[in-house]
């Protein structure tokens, strides 16, 4: 991909959220049902961390990252952690984990059974976790 075409696309991003109030924006499926986007940054940060979403609804976590800068995940699988606490899924869910997300891309999950899902960036566990509670 071009570098033009790189910086178009992330200055096409960055006016949609400078446009939302919470800074995250929600895009929709094809299905209708509204994506909420969750930024991974570079300053080891998911925005936002907190979140209640509907249950249906899809989840987007993208990597804002500078080119050349760090890969992020997304986990609830406690394998992929180095606390277990750090994660937890309510019962009847299976975990998720979204491998390596380069700077540029991204990773989706739609959730399907509610409750509080804790999940955390595997890399950077210490600082990088988040909470989405999924409403019925």
């Amino acid at each position: 991909m071009s570098r033009n075409l790189r910086s178009c696309r992330w200055l096409a991003l960055l006016v949609v959220w400078m446009l939302s109030p919470t800074h995250s924006f929600s895009l929709f499926s094809q299905e209708g049902e509204p994506i909420v986007v969750i930024r991974m940054t570079d300053g080891l940060k998911f925005i936002p961390d907190r979140l209640t979403i509907h249950l249906g609804q899809t989840v987007k976590w993208v990597n804002e990252a500078e080119e050349g800068g760090a890969a992020h995940t997304v986990t609830t699988d406690p394998a992929k952690v180095a606390d277990p606490k750090h994660v937890s899924i309510p019962e009847g869910a299976k975990p998720f984990d979204s491998g390596n997300i380069n700077p540029g891309r991204s990773y989706s999950y739609t959730f399907r059974v509610p409750g509080v899902y804790k999940y955390a960036c595997a890399p950077h566990e210490g600082m990088m976790r988040g909470e989405i509670t999924v409403e019925p």
